[in-house]
C-alpha cells in the first residue's frame, strides 16, 4: 500500500523524468551519497578526518551496517546524462555548453570533488552566466582541490593563467583525467 507521502514522493520523481526527458536527458542510474546535515555531530562522533573533510568511507560502512551516525544519512537520487554522455544532477542551459569555456569548466565543477560544494556553486550563476573564480580559490581548499579550480578558472578564462606543469603534474589519475577531458571539451566544437 503506498501512503500520500510515498505516493508524493513518486510524483515528484516521475515530474522530474519528465522535465529531464524534454531538457534531452536520459535516465543514468539511481544512487545513494550521504547527506552531511550537523558537520559537528560528525566531528564530536570522530567522523571528521580534516577540515572539512568528513571521513565518507566510514560514514558508510556505519550507515550500511545499519549504525546510526548522528549528524549523517543516507540521501537517494537520480543522476541523469546528456546525449553527450556528461553525468550531473545539476540542470545545465544547453546554451551554456555551446560555449568552450563553460563546457570545461563546467566539466570539472560538475565532477565528484565538486558537485556536492556549496562553496563552489555559490559562486557560479547559470542564469547571468558568471562563475567568480577569484572569491571561489579564496577559500580553505587542499592543495589538489585548489589545483584543480586553478585549471577550471583558466579554461573559463584567459585572465586566469596556470602552470600546466606544476598545477596537472601533482593531481591524481582521477582527477587529471578530468582536467584533460575538461581540456578536450574545451578544444571539442560541442558535439
Amino acid at each position: 500500500m503506498i501512503d500520500s507521502q510515498d505516493r508524493s514522493l513518486l510524483q515528484e520523481d516521475s515530474a522530474a523524468h519528465q522535465v529531464a526527458e524534454r531538457l534531452g536527458f536520459d535516465l543514468v542510474r539511481r544512487f545513494r551519497s550521504i547527506d552531511i546535515y550537523d558537520e559537528a555531530a560528525i566531528k564530536a562522533g570522530g567522523f571528521l578526518i580534516s577540515k572539512p573533510k568528513p571521513d565518507y568511507a566510514r560514514i558508510a560502512k556505519a550507515l550500511d551496517a545499519g549504525e546510526e551516525v548522528a549528524g549523517a544519512r543516507w540521501k537517494n537520487g537520480t543522476e541523469y546524462c546528456t546525449e553527450e554522455g556528461r553525468v550531473t544532477k545539476r540542470k545545465i542551459p544547453p546554451a551554456l555548453l555551446g560555449d568552450p569555456g563553460w563546457r570545461a569548466a563546467l566539466h570539472i565543477l560538475t565532477s565528484p570533488l565538486f558537485e556536492e560544494s556549496g562553496a563552489v556553486w555559490s559562486r557560479v550563476d547559470l542564469k547571468s552566466r558568471s562563475i567568480d573564480f577569484a572569491d571561489m580559490l579564496d577559500g580553505p581548499w587542499s592543495g589538489g582541490e585548489r589545483r584543480m579550480l586553478r585549471l577550471a578558472a583558466s579554461l573559463f578564462n584567459p585572465k586566469f593563467s596556470v602552470a600546466l606543469w606544476e598545477d596537472l603534474g601533482s593531481l591524481d589519475h582521477d582527477n587529471a583525467q578530468v582536467v584533460l577531458d575538461a581540456m578536450a571539451l574545451f578544444m571539442s566544437d560541442g558535439k
